[in-house]
């Protein structure tokens, strides 16, 4: 029997509608073929992500699906509307239509925010149309000033979903510091009032912005997470990134302004944590790490155009939770949307694998070999475990790959197929 399992599927910025036309599989050099032609024989990549996602939504093994925020461009509501009117038939979610089970979790993006909206007297206005939006399509609203929560609970696992706003101060002058506060946000003003200029364009992708948290929700996460047991695994979902790139961008001014103080709340405790965002793409997986607090694993999402991330949070049969897999979803050189080789990381600390006595058993049998099969490891005497089953055997192996410890080739196909190696 497989291990208890948490599927979710993290969809990154859909842009909607800069990237239509946008096209792949056919090398454009000849400007004079038409575009019927070229429309034949390439296809839309977002209109392929989006068909591989109602696939397997479809398929009824995901318990959440997760968008980024960034739906549209420029902060152009009713293209914003267009976004979400897209989002629910595409793949058929929200009330009312064929997969309206799926738990569904939006957050905002900041090219989602109307920079005029963002200039009045209340930091909410600008998010309003946005939830109306959502709300005529169907679809869940996002979170603005409190966060909203997604709960998966079965058989003996759990998780819990956080979505977060961290545009809170995308547009806003409360964030600019004082002294310059009046004057810088003047300047950006009196350059934006032409929403087709050049520098409109420019504000939007290099912004002098100040995205942030609000500081009563840092509060609150904190709050909430000294009350979730540390066997619960928190998933918590933002647009922006908690730490910048490593490929330099020249866009400091869109980075949050507090992720610090976001960082050490969720660093702060022995429970596993996953942070999922979109904004930056560079950077697929990165795990942060203090000392004496837990490991947060940040989740980096593709644009929509380029795939799309399943990540799968796997659990021990007593329903503690082992690790985190990532499957990236990319598009081949020969443009085929394809899953790639996926990405481990542990959710559990090195002293609970040290309590596990058959564990350093089981490894040191592998080394010893070198490389095994499933059926040696079956018919090993004496047995790694006093009540050796197949399921025990299985968690022990998923707990010595989420360690990094060893390999396994053929991991899809059942276990008697496995060929497990040492990475030691």
């Amino acid at each position: 029997m497989p291990l208890t399992t948490v599927r979710i599927l993290q969809v990154g910025d859909l842009h909607l509608p800069s990237v239509i036309g946008e096209r792949r599989n056919v090398d454009d050099k000849d400007r004079s073929f038409s575009f019927e032609l070229k429309n034949r024989i390439s296809s839309s990549p977002t209109k392929v992500v989006y068909q591989k996602l109602y696939e397997l939504i479809s398929s009824q093994q995901y318990d959440s699906v997760l968008f980024m925020g960034d739906l549209t461009d420029r902060g152009n509501l009713k293209n914003f509307d267009q976004a979400a009117r897209y989002l629910a038939q595409a793949l058929q979610i929200g009330s009312g239509r064929q997969n309206h089970t799926v738990q569904v979790g939006i957050v905002p993006g900041n090219h989602d925010i109307n920079r005029t909206l963002a200039s009045s007297a209340s930091l909410l206005d600008k998010f309003s149309p946005l939830n109306a939006s959502l709300v005529s399509n169907g679809l869940p609203t996002i979170p603005v000033e409190r966060e909203a929560l997604i709960e998966v609970a079965r058989e003996n696992v759990n998780a819990k979903i956080v979505l977060l706003n961290s545009c809170w101060g995308c547009g806003a002058k409360e964030y600019i510091p004082d002294k310059f506060r009046e004057v810088v946000h003047s300047a950006i003003e009196g350059m934006l009032t032409d929403k087709d200029s050049e520098e409109f364009g420019q504000y939007y992708d290099r912004q002098l912005d100040t995205p942030a948290f609000s500081n009563e929700t840092i509060s609150r996460v904190s709050e909430a997470r000294q009350k979730t047991p540390d066997e619960t695994v928190e998933i918590y979902v933002a647009h922006h990134n908690l730490l910048p790139q490593r490929l330099p961008r020249l866009a400091p001014y869109t980075e949050l302004v507090n992720s610090g103080a976001m960082r050490a709340v969720l660093t702060d405790g022995k429970k596993p944590t996953i942070y999922l965002h979109g904004h930056i793409h560079e950077d697929s997986v990165e795990v942060i790490s203090t000392p004496q607090g837990s490991n947060l694993i940040s989740i980096s999402s593709p644009l929509s155009s380029d795939g799309f991330n399943e990540v799968e949070v796997v659990y021990t049969a007593t329903g503690l939770p082992m690790s985190c897999i990532i499957y990236p979803w990319r598009f081949s050189n020969v443009g085929v949307l394809k899953k790639q080789e996926r990405i481990v990381v542990p959710l559990f600390s090195n002293r609970r694998l040290a309590r596990d006595r058959s564990l350093p058993l089981l490894l040191s049998f592998i080394l010893q070999c070198g490389q095994v099969y499933w059926s040696q490891i079956e018919r090993h005497d004496p047995p790694f475990y006093d009540a050796q089953t197949s399921e025990a055997l299985e968690e022990g192996v998923e707990m010595l790959i989420a360690n990094q410890s060893i390999q396994v080739e053929n991991y899809s196909m059942k276990p008697q197929h496995w060929i497990i190696r040492s990475n030691l």
